[in-house]
């Protein structure tokens, strides 16, 4: 396959060349996470096991939401503030492959990090993502990942259980073979969705990107009155 000489020009602009294209913002703008940093954090967090067995990314991938925010491994971020869909982007993916890619987001602390019986529990997955050539909204290193279609599991909003810790939640990106195969995958059933599983089986090699970031929800917290979902919420509960 052959690619546009345009589209290969956008995908060689260099770091420095898109720091220069920096959007107005009202905070202070992230580093780029180094790999080997992004790396440690899935370890010291014990993403790695409790999620995948191994990690070694090559690039980076970040979550987006308004009001100025960008999700960066590790960063606490409110329930309020995680309610809708992000924006996804990346940064330093594989020269010349524009896509597609898989990318998913699960919990291991359902309904919490010492009792995770309904863990990881699925709160997206998006499959056939490209990059467009539209550089991110708040990030001026990473570019967006889009797809028009609908999510095969559209996200849902973190909602920990009040009380019940800090959960963490854990976005991986995947290089999506040409012979992709979902058919087994239950889609009404969240709970449970094993990762390793899921990408033995897909034939997913080892992920690309991956970041996590941790919501929690104190028993005395006004957030916990309203919970996003309330359906979701009973799920997660167990009950």
């Amino acid at each position: 396959m052959h690619l546009p000489l345009a589209s290969l020009a956008l995908l060689a602009i260099p770091l420095t060349a898109a720091l220069c294209l920096r959007v107005p913002h009202t905070l202070p703008i992230p580093p780029i996470p180094e790999l080997n940093e992004i790396k440690r954090s899935f370890k010291d967090a014990r993403i790695v096991p409790d999620v995948i067995d191994e990690f070694d990314p090559s690039a980076q991938v970040f979550l987006e939401w308004e009001l100025d925010m960008a999700v960066t491994p590790g960063k606490s971020v409110n329930k309020s503030d995680s309610a809708s869909t992000p924006i996804l982007t990346a940064s330093n993916l594989p020269f010349g492959h524009r896509g597609p890619y898989l990318i998913l987001t699960v919990d291991p602390d359902a309904p919490s990090h010492s009792d995770p019986k309904n863990s990881p529990f699925r709160h997206f997955l998006q499959t056939d993502l490209w990059l467009r050539g539209e550089l991110s909204d708040e990030l001026p290193y990473a570019w967006k990942l889009e797809n028009e279609s609908t999510p095969l599991s559209e996200w849902y909003p973190p909602a920990p259980p009040p009380g019940s810790g800090p959960h963490r939640y854990v976005t991986l990106l995947y290089a999506q073979p040409d012979d992709l195969d979902l058919t087994f995958v239950d889609w009404d059933d969240r709970k449970r969705f094993n990762v390793k599983r899921f990408a033995e089986r897909t034939g997913l090699n080892e992920p690309l990107a991956g970041l996590w970031f941790y919501v929690e929800v104190e028993d005395n917290d006004g957030e916990s009155l309203v919970p996003a979902d309330p359906q979701l919420q009973l799920v997660l509960d167990g009950t």
